[in-house]
């Protein structure tokens, strides 16, 4: 069964009344309202009386909910991989660091050859230096500014 297209209007009119913002999100609950009022239709209800029941079903106070967790679902994965990039550079850079720093010694000890130590450690160091500023920190800024657009858009 396939609704006329003035009944599709209405229940399209009646999601934009709604706190719905994001296109996707609307059609997929369109497509849903019109699947539930064509199932009810076929049982021998009315369109009205069906379309009273789906709005009951999806209230407007409802569909925000909806759209939220939805793009929070949409979402999670790729917070999930950024969070995961944070930690291990903020992690391998101060290990990095701090190697740089803590081998020196060990590397003037066992190496007889006093500037290999020095360019190790320097080495150590700059590699330290540099998942910091080329991965850690672009990261950390992109979390950041993901973070505050979902502020200012909720």
């Amino acid at each position: 069964m396939h609704l006329p297209e003035s009944y599709i209007h209405r229940i399209s009119r009646y999601l934009d009344e709604s706190a719905l913002v994001h296109g996707e999100v609307k059609a997929d609950i369109l497509d849903h309202m019109c699947c539930q009022i064509e199932a009810e239709m076929e049982q021998g209800e009315s369109f009205d009386k069906a379309f009273e029941q789906s709005c009951q079903v999806f209230a407007p106070e409802d569909l925000a909910d909806i759209q939220a967790d939805t793009l929070y679902f949409l979402t999670i994965k790729r917070n999930r991989m950024l969070l995961k990039t944070i930690f291990i550079t903020a992690y391998a850079s101060v290990a990095l660091y701090v190697m740089g720093f803590g081998f020196l010694d060990f590397f003037k000890f066992f190496l007889a050859d006093q500037p290999t130590a020095y360019m190790l450690s320097f080495i150590l160091k700059t590699a330290g230096v540099s998942f910091f500023c080329f991965g850690f920190l672009p990261a950390l800024t992109l979390y950041g500014y993901r973070r505050a657009l979902r502020l200012i858009s909720s």
